[in-house]
């Protein structure tokens, strides 16, 4: 039976899956990423919020000891040789809803940063105690 190990994607590093790669017809994957539409006609591969789970590859224990991926269990890390960080270095994907949603929050921000200084503008020219 194959050993499987369960990795997240770690920082903006792209790991190839080598078993996709080995297939008649390979087929690029990156570990931990998927292929998705993050802005209108923009395409990227953005961090998965769960694990992937693969079969042991020498090429992936490598990278997980290079710091390209995050073992996402003990047993994985195990497997790799390399430390398990349970709060995998304060890192976390940013899910496609999250990004939305904070870029329409920033959007917002800015345009309330725009129209504070026409406030205090009128308020100035309007004459508070012009009376």
């Amino acid at each position: 039976m194959a050993v499987r190990l369960r990795f997240y994607a770690r920082g903006t590093a792209q790991v190839a899956d080598p078993h996709a790669q080995e297939r008649p017809n390979p087929v690029r994957r990156c570990v931990g990423r998927r292929w998705q539409e993050v802005i209108t006609g923009r395409w990227s591969w953005v961090p998965t919020e769960k694990p992937q789970e693969v079969d042991y590859h020498p090429d992936l224990v490598k990278a997980a000891r290079d710091g390209d991926l995050w073992p996402a269990d003990e047993e994985t890390a195990k497997a790799c040789g390399c430390p398990f960080d349970p709060t995998f270095g304060g890192e976390r994907p940013e899910t496609i809803k999250e990004f939305k949603a904070r870029k329409a929050e920033e959007a917002k921000a800015t345009e309330t940063a725009k129209a504070a200084p026409e406030t205090k503008k009128a308020d100035a020219v309007g004459g508070k105690g012009d009376g």
